[in-house]
């Protein structure tokens, strides 16, 4: 299901800044404060995610990765 690029950003903008006021409010912090909270948080969820899809990606492609698989030596 594919979303409506222009009503997703809406969204993102509006929950970016709802969760401003949210630590402006409850912790009162400044704007600098909750702005590096919110930047922070993008970053994880953007790290997370691409590696989500990298790994989907090398599923798709039939490349099965094993966390304990040693790399063969020339």
């Amino acid at each position: 299901m594919k979303y409506n690029s222009s009503i997703s950003w809406y969204l993102y903008i509006f929950a970016v800044f709802s969760l401003i006021y949210f630590l402006r409010s409850r912790y009162d912090l400044g704007w600098w404060p909750a702005l590096g909270l919110c930047y922070a948080l993008f970053l994880v969820w953007y790290l997370v995610d691409r590696r989500i899809r990298k790994r989907q990606e090398q599923q798709r492609a039939g490349v099965e990765e094993s966390p304990t698989a040693v790399p063969e030596k020339p």
